[in-house]
């Protein structure tokens, strides 16, 4: 019910253009592992030239035994890879596995792009939800994440921070842009 609650909240009609001014070119192949009843897909697919979009539900796969890379046999690089909704719903261990599949799927000069709870100084229970009238917890989802947090499961998969901002979303997730730590910019 909670991802219901922050999906239906809104904030999958902004991930769409902030995943297109990250620098979605038509050509770019799209995975698209954002919670199934977000429709943040429709406007990523209308994005890409057909046939260049793939959504695929990564944490339903870990659920159902998907073994260390719910991700494998996909068979294919993707350009983007973006989760709205997902990481406040993974436990931090869960993310840092996320990531690390991620990476295996995602073409030498791809980017992740996703939203996610950033824990300000320990105030991620007065942000978060703020407007769904839900509560958040450090133990259980929504979980947040601390930028150093962040910044280290993302470099355990070799990936870095390359953006996080602030996008007016209304459950107070914000936007991260993570690319390989290879990747200049």
């Amino acid at each position: 019910r909670r991802r219901v609650a922050a999906a239906a909240a809104g904030g999958p009609e902004l991930f769409a253009p902030r995943v297109a001014a990250a620098g979605l070119r038509p050509l770019d192949a799209v995975l698209d592992l954002s919670i199934p009843f977000a429709p943040s897909g429709e406007g990523l697919a209308r994005r890409v030239e057909r046939g260049r979009y793939r959504r695929v539900d990564w944490e339903a796969r870990l659920r159902a035994g998907g073994g260390e890379s719910p991700l494998a046999g996909l068979g294919a690089r993707f350009d983007v890879v973006a989760a709205h909704a997902v990481l406040p719903f993974l436990s931090p261990e869960e993310v840092a596995r996320l990531l690390a599949d991620v990476v295996a799927v995602l073409a030498p000069s791809g980017q992740v792009v996703a939203t996610l709870y950033l824990d300000e100084a320990g105030a991620h229970a007065r942000r978060a939800m703020r407007h769904g009238r839900g509560r958040s917890f450090p133990d259980r989802a929504p979980h947040h994440l601390s930028r150093a947090e962040l910044e280290e499961r993302a470099a355990a998969a070799g990936l870095r921070v390359a953006a996080l901002e602030e996008i007016g979303h209304p459950s107070g997730q914000r936007l991260v842009v993570l690319r390989r730590l290879s990747e200049p910019g």
